[in-house]
């Protein structure tokens, strides 16, 4: 893949076998072994171990932060949580703006003082995606991510016995399995594993139902769900748990439901049909990848 004009190819391969007690050390360690940092370049920074790097004082271009997770909430860096504080303090010191995809990520800049900083929520990229149907078979139910504590296993266990007819297909790794082992051994389940990004519109068209079953107690790490903006642009219907931005930012076509009602919102969608319609919708631009890289570069020129 050629550099985009205009950018800095800083990509660079780092090619060491992570800490065995403690994986996630990797993220600080790694941190050491990238390129030095373009100071006279404009930058944007998503990765927030950044701010280890002594060179990020240096800074003699605009620097754009642009929160994706709350990595301070996040269960899987505990470990590492003193390393991720001290790195937020001195990314906040020295960017020029800040963006954040959710409330939460919102609410965890303004807490380091960043009240400048700008809701950008996630989106996709529309055109990649088809809202034509080629589901078949039962009523099939699908989840586009990563399998572990951010999922409400007893929800998925209680919808999946619930409608033994139907099927639930989950595309993405999985981090725990012990964690999912009584849904993985159902007959009307099926685990895919990882599937490659350019995959997944086509594996979309295959669903009727996209569905968010997020832990809204324990799972959530603060970001912005862009699994929705997919299942939105694919026309699915979306069930989902209410997860952080879907009640504050209401989208047509998803059903914000709790876990305690969820099987009586299924039920409802199925009635009375074999084949669940789609639901198309105009994704507004405001939450397109391209209106969110135009208002990043905005915020830079800007600051």
């Amino acid at each position: 893949m050629g550099t985009l004009a205009g950018t800095v190819d800083v990509s660079k391969s780092v090619l060491r076998i992570p800490p065995m007690r403690d994986k996630k050390k990797w993220w600080v360690d790694s941190v050491k072994l990238f390129d030095p940092v373009a100071t006279d370049t404009p930058t944007v920074v998503w990765n927030p171990m950044l701010g280890l790097r002594s060179d990020i004082h240096r800074m003699n271009a605009n620097l754009h932060f642009d929160l994706l997770d709350d990595w301070l909430v996040h269960a899987a860096f505990r470990s590492i949580r003193p390393e991720i504080l001290r790195s937020y303090g001195r990314l906040f010191e020295v960017a020029s703006s800040v963006s954040a995809n959710s409330e939460g990520t919102l609410d965890l800049a303004r807490r380091f003082g960043r009240t400048d900083a700008v809701l950008i929520p996630n989106g996709c990229d529309p055109e990649r995606f088809s809202v034509e149907s080629t589901a078949n078979g039962p009523i099939t139910v699908g989840y586009i991510g990563k399998m572990g504590r951010r999922l409400d296993a007893q929800l998925i266990e209680a919808v999946v016995a619930a409608f033994p007819d139907w099927k639930f297909v989950f595309a993405g790794p999985v981090l725990e399995k012990g964690y999912i082992e009584g849904v993985a051994a159902r007959d009307n389940v099926e685990l895919l594993g990882d599937v490659p990004y350019s995959s997944i519109p086509q594996l979309l068209t295959s669903f009727d139902i996209g569905w968010v079953p997020h832990d809204v107690d324990h799972g959530q790490v603060g970001g912005d769900a862009i699994k929705i903006y997919e299942y939105r642009a694919s026309g699915l219907p979306v069930v989902t748990t209410p997860i952080i931005g879907t009640v504050e930012r209401p989208m047509k076509g998803v059903r914000v439901i709790s876990s305690a009602d969820q099987v009586e919102s299924f039920r409802s969608l199925s009635e009375n049909c074999d084949r669940i319609a789609r639901e198309p919708m105009m994704i507004p631009a405001d939450l397109t990848w391209k209106q969110k890289a135009i208002t990043i570069l905005d915020l830079m020129l800007s600051s």
